[in-house]
């Protein structure tokens, strides 16, 4: 692990990456899990052609494990399967999402209509097509979930693959002053200013009043050697870059 001018990445550093890993690793978790559920769901329908689909009443019977997952995080809000059109019973949208707002948790009710310019179209969310392009996991945001949580939230998801055959995605919303105060926290380990930002730019979280949580930087971290001491990918997946500067924090 070095930094971009190749100097050696102090261990504290190091340090800090892999314990931000393991957290968003453990994110990773409970979307294992569901996904895992989905594909027996599929397995076990006697009735399923060589194209796997699913049927409302089926996954009906998860809305109890994504309540549990959602009352067992401390920062999760919203969680739950977004299926790829047709996939389920015919329907081109379904969504099974359960929301966690004013103590309760719900199952969320959106407009999936097509031919409704106010519908809610998430085929066309990043969240969503990178996921399902990529087949592999990603986490969008900082973003305001105007549609759902109303809230500044980060999502991520992951994709649900049977027989080379997309699925859908599961997916998690974490709240995101939750998240970016867990990683400030993380980042204190560090004795020079420290940011994390995402591929956008935007800041995440920080140890230092340089930046402000969703600020976007003017330069990438990685393409600004001059401003910082090291610019440390996290997982690929993730989007994420942890950059130290030379200057001490107070």
């Amino acid at each position: 692990m070095s930094s971009p001018a190749g100097g050696t990445v102090d261990p504290a550093v190091k340090s800090v990456i892999a314990r931000l890993q393991e957290l968003l690793r453990a994110q990773l978790a409970p979307l294992e899990a569901l996904s895992a559920r989905i594909v027996e769901l599929i397995e076990a329908d006697d009735d399923a052609t060589s194209v796997p689909a699913l049927r409302g009443k089926a996954l009906d019977t998860l809305v109890v494990p994504v309540r549990e997952t959602l009352r067992s995080s401390e920062l999760a809000i919203g969680h739950g399967f977004i299926a790829a059109p047709g996939v389920v019973d015919g329907l081109e949208r379904y969504m099974l999402w359960l929301q966690r707002r004013n103590g309760s948790i719900d199952r969320l009710r959106l407009n999936f209509d097509t031919g409704d310019l106010d519908a809610y179209d998430y085929i066309r969310m990043d969240w969503y097509t990178v996921a399902a392009s990529h087949r592999l996991p990603t986490v969008t945001g900082p973003y305001l979930d105007y549609s759902g949580a109303d809230q500044l939230v980060l999502t991520l998801t992951m994709p649900t693959v049977v027989d080379d055959h997309f699925i859908g995605v599961v997916g998690t919303d974490l709240l995101a002053s939750a998240t970016e105060e867990l990683i400030a926290w993380q980042l204190c380990g560090i004795n020079t200013d420290a940011v994390l930002v995402n591929g956008d730019r935007s800041v995440i979280a920080t140890n230092s009043p340089r930046w402000m949580p969703g600020e976007r930087l003017r330069i990438h971290p990685g393409a600004d050697p001059s401003r910082f001491a090291a610019a440390v990918p996290l997982d690929e997946w993730t989007g994420w870059c942890l950059a130290v500067s030379s200057t001490t924090t107070p």
